[in-house]
């Protein structure tokens, strides 16, 4: 046998090994390791910026991220189609139970802070409202917005779906043991709420603080900002931690992923960016904030000359100027004011005048003749809460006024206004 014939196969197979060398290698370089991540939509834009970011640096990974609803992840992740569950609750008794039975061991994770935003249409006049009103109104017994001080118009009720993590906490820190109204529209994220209420002046919705814009107007609540001190420091009412759940004790990437969500510089950046608050927020420093943060403007009495006072802070020096008296210590306490307080007065007309107000402007007004009759309401801030609305309640009862009005009518108006011109009186 010549030398040709016996290099020529060994050539001949030499190039096809190097064909299919060069058929795999791409496959074989490019492979990467799959992370699934699946959940609620309120930890959805959180996962999503991590992910972004994690791939970036790890090249060899891909992590596949959707917005399903916490239910749907919980389930997801104890049937092992996925390998993260994104809740922006706690997992249920019969969920774990479930798991267990399935052999799975569900680790949870907590990744960021989130506090649910009650919000409605950018024209509503309401600046706050009281939670015991928010659960009337869910709840099918308010129906109507000049119930709790707004325009005389039905309320148009939004809400997310059973399965939603938010759904749940807004049922159990809103509700309670009560049900939410059948009337009530579902919806299936957090988007379509604010969608539902840009197209809806009498609608109201609620939604996570991390998907809060310009779009939609938040209300206090009882008098609270939901904000990122208010939800740390508790003083926000409804406020909780967000989760990611892992099915049994993470390994390998999945474990270095969670680890950079734990991160303060990594995934924790990735949560502030995304619009939550994160985990390592120091509460201990919260008590130094009012040392810092200026006092708010003083809001002036919509008809008295000078403003009410400005909140009580630590140092008056970092009070900013009245805008009524331009001083920059705290606004002097407002007076008695003829033009509120004199029935006889040409600048509080009778009924024409009262219904030229606004319904905050209504507001401030009776929790003016409330605080001059001794019901102490506090601030003079223009939301109808529940202290406002008690005192109402028990003015009208005190004086026979029927029927008892929950929101504020004018006979109720000329009945204070009786009793302060009554009470000037005998002080004169």
């Amino acid at each position: 046998m010549s030398l040709l014939k016996i290099i020529f196969p060994i050539k001949k197979f030499l190039f096809v090994a190097f064909l299919t060398l060069l058929i795999q290698f791409p496959f074989a370089v490019t492979a990467k390791e799959i992370i699934r991540i699946q959940g609620s939509t309120t930890v959805f834009p959180i996962a999503q910026e991590a992910a972004a970011t994690y791939m970036q640096t790890h090249k060899n990974v891909e992590i596949v991220t959707e917005g399903t609803g916490s239910g749907h992840g919980i389930k997801a992740l104890i049937d092992g189609t996925t390998d993260i569950a994104n809740a922006s609750r706690f997992m249920k008794d019969k969920e774990a139970k479930m798991a267990y039975e399935k052999g799975a061991i569900p680790i949870p994770f907590r990744v960021a802070y989130d506090c649910i935003l009650p919000v409605v249409h950018k024209s509503n006049p309401l600046k706050g409202i009281g939670m015991e009103y928010l659960k009337a109104i869910y709840g099918g017994e308010i129906k109507n917005w000049k119930e709790v001080g707004g325009k005389d118009a039905p309320i148009s009720i939004l809400s997310r779906d059973t399965s939603s993590g938010t759904y749940e906490v807004w049922k159990e820190k809103v509700m309670g043991d009560s049900e939410i109204t059948p009337a009530v529209q579902l919806k299936s994220s957090n988007g379509e709420v604010k969608e539902a209420i840009m197209d809806n002046p009498d609608a109201i919705g609620y939604i996570g603080i991390g998907y809060l814009d310009n779009s939609v107007k938040p209300l206090a609540v009882d008098g609270i900002i939901g904000s990122e001190k208010s939800a740390v420091d508790g003083s926000y009412p409804i406020s909780r931690p967000l989760f990611m759940f892992t099915r049994g004790w993470p390994t390998g990437e999945l474990k270095r992923f969670i680890n950079y969500m734990l991160e303060p510089t990594l995934g924790q950046h990735a949560v502030k960016k995304a619009g939550y608050l994160s985990v390592y927020l120091p509460a201990t420093s919260l008590s130094s904030f009012s040392k810092t943060e200026p006092c708010p403007e003083p809001v002036p009495s919509f008809d008295h000359k000078k403003c009410p006072p400005c909140p009580a802070c630590n140092e008056s020096a970092s009070c900013p100027p009245c805008p009524s008296c331009r001083e920059s210590t705290p606004c002097p306490e407002c007076p008695p004011c003829e033009s509120v307080l004199s029935l006889s007065g040409e600048s509080l007309s009778p009924h024409g005048r009262f219904e030229s107000m606004d319904s905050q402007q209504k507001v401030m007004l009776v929790q003016q003749y409330l605080n001059s009759l001794g019901y102490s309401v506090g601030a003079i801030d223009g939301i109808w809460g529940p202290r406002s609305l008690n005192a109402y309640i028990r003015f009208q009862k005190l004086h026979n006024i029927e029927p008892v009005y929950s929101s504020i009518a004018y006979p109720v108006i000329q009945m204070m206004e009786k009793k302060i011109q009554r009470k000037d009186n005998i002080t004169n």
